[in-house]
């Protein structure tokens, strides 16, 4: 449809949509190509940006906390077994050291071994009573020995929610008799002052993720902070929870808002800072440019296709006038002439083309009509040979399928006969013959006759089986392929009903013939162990089949040597030819081979046959 189309559409109408096409393919490719180099170096940009502001404050975070976990190991180092069985003397240590680390803004607490708070600094935690041993984080601690820190704990109303660092104290024998606590509370501004503080342009945040718990320690939004996040937030923060990927990329939130991130990883507590910016703040430069660059492509773009619609527009009125003028002349309105060329351009070279098209032609008119007659005055010659060849080939093959048979005739009637008369004479002689040797030589007289009378017999019944004669088709193919297949050891498959109408004598003969040819070649070439010989007929058509078992061959096989090799072949295609049949040969290397041979509307009326059967 699209072709047709096409076909149908004016030449200046394709060549201005070709140009214009090419033109808008290169400056929009062009426009584009500069967008999206400039949207990726700039991507890069903030992407380097983004990533170097989160690991800045991580890094900054970081230090604070290992700062604190470095304190709180000095602290756990002094604190003694008998400190621990001393809640008064404890609690002053407790104080001192508050006062010694107050720029940590510590909250500590000291837990015995059944979790019972010994000691803390403030007294909302001294009447926290057994609470401790409740807490998930105190009894994880206990059992890892290892300082520890723990899950976010999200306080009832009206108490602090807190991040609990347990550092574990042990006796002389390194047995966990006791656990320093230290509650870090998300919104403590000298821990995370850094977070609140550094921006990200206008939309940006951060957001220090728990990836274990999957929970908001702390955030730049205040009512995220110790929020937990549901599974499936989005596909980039997953990877963050599962890989701990720290790379940037693009997320969507739930309200589809598209967001782009960085995070880093925490080495000292595990953590992760996610930092980002909504992507439509970090690429409106690039958008306004974009802008500008299609505008600009886009007038371009018209002023071109004004410019080119008017020079095409010339140009083809040139070629829209000599396309009037040769069409008046090919309709006959005005007699053939040469048109005059004007400017010697690409138009003008088509005028002086057509001008020696027009002298051209009235002389390959004059040529072409002399081949014709040539040609024909061939044709019908060729035609001709080919009739009294045709003729001439089939008086050859019936003349000689006549000459056989008698030829045959005079050996069996004539020379047999002959040679069984004198059989009968040396019988006669051998009783009047005295002596061994010559009733040897008699014996072996008779013996040479008797082989001879065979000979010629067998050479006549080779010449023209009696059989086709007398009793059909059916009956001399039966007993010719029994003949060959007892001398080559064939297993012989022979299908032919007795019919009791017959073909023409010709077809006969061509059947015969053909099967006889087949079976010689399989004797001599084809190394088979079983035949098959079909005849059937159907309606006045006549079909014949010989098949075997050998070892086959190609059938490129009969066109690619030379004639000698492949008279036999040509022989019985044109003996079949002849009487109005085809014949076809099938075979592949290893599988046999099969000649079939189809004569249509072959039979005779009952009384010719009848004349046939007679003569």
């Amino acid at each position: 449809m699209t072709s047709g189309f096409l076909r149908s559409v004016s030449l200046k109408f394709r060549i201005s949509s070709l140009v214009l096409a090419l033109f808008i393919i290169s400056i929009w490719g062009l426009a584009g190509h500069m967008t999206s180099v400039m949207q990726r170096d700039l991507r890069e940009l903030i992407d380097n940006q983004i990533s170097a502001t989160v690991a800045y404050v991580a890094d900054d975070l970081n230090e604070h906390f290992e700062h604190r976990l470095n304190g709180l190991t000095s602290i756990a180092a002094e604190i003694t077994p008998d400190m621990i069985n001393r809640p008064a003397r404890l609690q002053r240590y407790l104080d001192e050291r508050r006062l010694a680390y107050s720029i940590l803004e510590m909250d500590l607490l000291v837990g015995d071994s059944a979790g019972n708070i010994v000691a803390a600094h403030s007294p909302d935690l001294q009447h926290a009573g057994g609470a401790l041993r409740i807490q998930q984080y105190f009894r994880d601690a206990a059992a890892r020995g290892t300082v520890l820190i723990g899950s976010p704990v999200a306080a009832p109303s009206g108490q602090r929610s807190y991040i609990p660092v347990v550092v574990p104290l042990r006796n002389a024998a390194g047995v966990v008799v006791a656990v320093l606590v230290d509650r870090i509370i998300p919104k403590e501004e000298k821990l995370f002052s850094q977070l609140q503080s550094t921006k990200i342009g206008l939309t940006g945040y951060f957001m220090l993720v728990s990836l274990e718990d999957r929970f908001i320690v702390s955030s730049s939004n205040a009512s995220r902070i110790m929020t937990p996040l549901h599974s499936g937030a989005s596909p980039l923060l997953e990877r963050r929870f599962k890989e701990g990927y720290e790379g940037t990329g693009i997320s969507v939130t739930s309200h589809g808002v598209e967001l782009l991130t960085a995070g880093r990883r925490m080495t000292s507590t595990g953590w992760m800072l996610v930092g980002g910016a909504e992507t439509a703040e970090m690429h409106a430069p690039i958008s306004a440019l974009r802008r500008q660059i299609m505008f600009a492509a886009g007038a371009i773009t018209l002023l071109m296709a004004g410019i080119l619609h008017w020079v095409l527009s010339r140009e083809f009125a040139r070629l829209e006038r000599m396309r009037e003028t040769m069409r008046r002349m090919g309709d006959g309105e005005q007699p053939m002439h040469v048109i005059p060329i004007g400017r010697y351009d690409e138009i003008g070279q088509l005028k002086a083309s057509f001008n020696h098209l027009i002298a051209e032609r009235s002389r390959l008119d004059a040529d072409l009509r002399a081949k014709i007659s040539e040609h024909q005055q061939a044709e019908e010659a060729l035609g001709k040979a080919m009739t009294r060849l045709q003729a001439l080939s089939k008086r050859i093959t019936t003349a000689r399928e006549e000459e056989r048979r008698e030829l045959a005739l005079e050996l069996h009637e004539q020379s047999g006969q002959e040679l069984a008369v004198l059989r009968i004479h040396l019988e006669l002689l051998r009783p009047r013959c005295i002596g061994e040797d010559a009733q040897a030589r008699v014996q072996d007289a008779l013996m040479i006759t008797k082989l001879m009378l065979l000979r010629f017999r067998k050479i006549a019944l080779d010449l023209h089986p009696p059989q086709l004669g007398q009793f059909g088709l059916a009956a001399a193919l039966r007993s010719h392929c029994r003949q060959q297949a007892e001398t080559s050891g064939w297993l012989l498959h022979f299908d032919a009903a007795e019919q009791s109408e017959r073909p023409g004598r010709d077809v006969e003969y061509a059947c015969f013939r053909a099967v006889e040819e087949a079976l010689s070649n399989v004797s001599l070439h084809g190394n088979a162990t079983e035949i098959w010989v079909d005849l059937r007929r159907d309606g006045n058509d006549l079909y014949l089949s010989v098949r075997d078992n050998g070892r086959g061959f190609q059938t490129d096989w009969i066109s690619d040597h030379v004639e000698q090799e492949r008279l036999g072949l040509l022989g019985m295609e044109e003996r079949v030819r002849q009487v109005g049949g085809r014949l076809e040969v099938e075979s592949t290397p290893g599988r046999g081979a099969e000649v079939r041979a189809v004569f249509l509307q072959c039979y005779r009326p009952a009384q010719e046959s009848a004349k046939l059967r007679l003569a």
